[in-house]
């Protein structure tokens, strides 16, 4: 899915990812997650946020990356 978005929305998505990613490490914590979705109006539980980054973590390294992100952005 992020293969048909364009240059305008990746744009956008980029800085909505910099603004979630508040200590600017290049991904998104569980913590800047939970940040995000309250932003979005479905603030989620410690326990729900670390099951939504496991399930967006296509990699395993335990954070969001952007791709990752746009992935889940662009199919919400």
């Amino acid at each position: 899915m992020a293969d048909t978005i364009s240059d305008e929305q990746r744009a956008e998505m980029r800085e909505i990812f910099r603004h979630y990613d508040e200590d600017n490490s290049g991904s998104i914590d569980c913590s800047e997650l939970q940040h995000l979705m309250e932003a979005l109006g479905a603030p989620i539980d410690d326990d729900e946020c670390s099951m939504a980054v496991q399930a967006l973590d296509a990699d395993g390294s335990g954070k969001i990356e952007f791709n990752e992100f746009v992935d889940w952005w662009s199919g919400r």
